[in-house]
């Protein structure tokens, strides 16, 4: 089985350039950096975040993504903490087409201050015609935007 994932491992780095950077210090919630170095051949493509053991299926990150730019600074969701998580970047139109790979990395607790500014966040909203208002809370766990 090693061996079998080994060459798996092989084909994908020999059929692209792009090389991803393993990311350290990663915090659910928070905002991240993705960096990699891109080659003239790469094309553009998708990263997404996997941990068979946490979730099933792939969290997409960012969609058509330009190699060129080299790095991309995002929010990654709140998922759960812990280890095994990697990071892939992908076909746009074929999501089984691995271009690149990072190694295995952990992602930390949702730091205090991004928790309560989600659990505490709240939009009103006035009437037009100013007879009342509305009041929006997230429910916990989600993201305000």
């Amino acid at each position: 089985m090693l061996f079998k994932f080994s060459s798996i491992a092989a084909l994908v780095s020999a059929a692209s350039a792009l090389t991803l950077q393993t990311p350290t210090n990663w915090a659910s919630g928070s905002s991240v950096n993705l960096t990699w170095t891109p080659s003239a051949s790469d094309q553009t493509f998708s990263f997404e975040l996997s941990n068979p053991t946490i979730f099933n299926n792939a969290l997409g990150l960012a969609n058509n993504v330009d190699p060129t730019l080299g790095h991309i600074t995002l929010t990654l969701p709140i998922v759960p903490p812990g280890s095994g998580y990697t990071l892939q970047a992908v076909n746009i139109s074929d999501i089984n087409t691995v271009y690149a790979q990072t190694g295995s990395f952990a992602i930390a607790n949702t730091p205090s201050s991004v928790a309560s500014s989600a659990s505490s966040a709240s939009l009103t909203l006035a009437s037009s015609s100013g007879s009342g208002y509305v009041t929006l809370v997230p429910s916990r766990g989600l993201a305000a935007v």
